[in-house]
């Protein structure tokens, strides 16, 4: 399994009036290794609406644009494998960004993409509306969602899926609902006996 690099994935509310200077330092074991990383108040470096929406390949942030709003979501539940958890999550979406016009200096007689799946990627990218996916966001096992995602549509948005689970144990599956630019989750925990 490969492990690539998660931006936004958590954040640390610190208490009001914390010191400016102050250094937060966030441990971590695992399997016998410890990493730690450090953050500090910085307000040149301040992660808002649009350093995420340049960071996550949204580009410029759209003027009045906000994050998706998660309207409802599965609670937690526990399951006997091999049963399948039933999860589902709502969103509102206020319609920004629309969609973008097309480059007039693009050919129409240019040569196709020569990888096809991530020009379908690409035009997927395009579309207008939010989508949703769903992770695993925690585990023990492998997570298989069916469906795992839907496509993009205006407004309001509903996936319902299907999550079955590899091992038992305790897991956390995340929806994560996007408009292009803005993101906003919903975590479930998954007890799988």
């Amino acid at each position: 399994m490969s492990v690539g690099i998660a931006r936004f994935v958590f954040r640390v509310t610190v208490p009001h009036g914390w010191d400016e200077k102050a250094i937060l330092r966030w441990t971590v074991t695992a399997n016998g290794r410890t990493d730690s990383a450090k953050a500090w108040l910085h307000p040149e470096m301040e992660i808002n609406y649009a350093v995420m929406s340049e960071n996550n390949s949204g580009g410029i942030l759209a003027e009045g644009n906000q994050p998706p709003t998660i309207v409802a979501g599965s609670p937690a539940q526990t399951i006997t494998r091999p049963q399948a958890a039933t999860i589902t999550v709502s969103v509102t979406d206020d319609g920004l960004p629309k969609c973008r016009a097309p480059d007039p200096a693009a050919r129409p007689d240019s040569d196709p993409p020569a990888d096809p799946v991530a020009a379908a990627a690409a035009a997927a990218n395009r579309r207008t509306g939010v989508r949703i996916r769903w992770i695993k966001y925690r585990g023990p096992g492998r997570v298989v969602f069916e469906p795992e995602s839907a496509p993009p549509v205006e407004g309001r948005a509903e996936l319902t899926t299907k999550a079955t689970f590899s091992l038992p144990g305790p897991y956390v599956v995340r929806a994560i609902a996007t408009d292009g630019q803005l993101d906003a989750s919903h975590d479930v925990a998954v007890t799988v006996n």
